[in-house]
């Protein structure tokens, strides 16, 4: 018997109706709450995906006006809230997932994020990088130069941001980060689907492919549940092995094993996951891949779908006008 994601798709049209905030034009992350940046960016990723971003509910001019707004005057950033335990807010991940909510929603970041310029030269991302090692930053924060790195023009420049990603990786496992740390699998679902968005494969896809099928659990999950780990797996076994022609008969076994999973923990869990709207989104894009992958397995009106690695969803006018504004051989 075939899933039926209408009934699913029209769920979700409805509880996104029942958490925009009318007063402010935006989404909470936490139903009930205020609007955050956070909610009202994953909540276009989830409308995306279901194909819904047309629906009613919600003011569409009036939500992108509200994002635009977040973003500051003064240096052009956006900002996450910082995580516990420290002051510094996320900037890097707030930029990335901005431009993507933006585009999605057919508009665009408004103002030069002044802040990165200093990284838009060769000399710049390499010392950058060197920064960010030193600070044991997140992987969060590189997704911020992305943006640049689909605009840039310089080659040098674009080889230099790939030679720096090969330098985190596994010299024989394929994963990222190298040395005697787990595999990261955010890191490598991030660092792969960069490639990916710009036409390349990441380097030992092959290796990548077998340590996501190592690591799989029982379950059916990546780290025991249907979260963002599971939707990045999910996400490097529905797009590598057909592209390099490797165990592809063992990933469609994997993904069969992770729909099987999903779909149940959502029926039985639905009410508890769209109490937060971020970890939420895990739950349905790893649908939206799912249907993607494995087409005969489910029915449905509308064609289901991911937008993380879409180099359209990347684009920042902004970015490019400053770029190319400089003049030859200036960045």
């Amino acid at each position: 018997m075939k899933i039926q994601l209408d009934p699913l798709r029209e769920d979700l049209i409805e509880w996104t109706a029942s958490i925009w905030n009318d007063d402010v034009g935006a989404f909470p992350n936490v139903p009930g709450k205020e609007p955050t940046l956070e909610g009202s960016t994953f909540a276009a990723y989830i409308l995306y995906t279901i194909d819904a971003l047309e629906g009613e509910g919600y003011d569409q001019a009036r939500w992108v006006a509200w994002l635009s707004a977040q973003q500051s005057e003064k240096d052009g950033s956006f900002s996450f809230p910082p995580p516990i335990g420290t002051g510094m807010p996320r900037k890097g991940i707030a930029l990335w997932s901005a431009v993507r909510a933006l585009n999605i929603l057919s508009s665009e970041v408004a103002r030069f994020p002044a802040y990165q310029k200093p990284v838009m030269t060769v000399d710049g991302l390499k010392e950058w990088f060197e920064t960010w090692k030193a600070w044991g930053d997140s992987h969060h924060e590189v997704l911020a130069l992305v943006p640049t790195l689909s605009s840039h023009p310089n080659p040098e420049w674009v080889e230099a941001f790939f030679a720096e990603l090969a330098d985190q990786q596994h010299p024989t496992q394929g994963f990222w980060p190298r040395g005697d740390k787990p595999v990261n699998i955010s890191r490598t679902f991030a660092y792969s689907l960069i490639h990916i968005g710009m036409g390349r494969l990441p380097p030992q896809s092959d290796r990548i492919v077998d340590t996501m099928l190592d690591l799989q659990g029982a379950d059916g999950f990546w780290h025991g549940r249907p979260g963002f780990s599971t939707m990045d797996a999910v996400f490097l076994l529905v797009r590598l092995p057909g592209k390099i022609g490797w165990r592809e008969d063992d990933a469609e076994v994997a993904l069969t094993r992770t729909l099987n999973a999903v779909m149940s923990h959502h029926e039985e869990n639905a009410s508890r996951d769209c109490s937060d709207v971020h970890q939420y989104a895990a739950v349905v894009q790893t649908i939206g891949l799912l249907a993607e992958a494995l087409q005969d397995r489910f029915e449905s009106s509308h064609r289901w779908r991911f937008s993380w690695d879409r180099r359209e969803n990347w684009a920042c006018p902004a970015i490019a006008r400053e770029l190319s504004g400089e003049g030859p051989g200036r960045f």
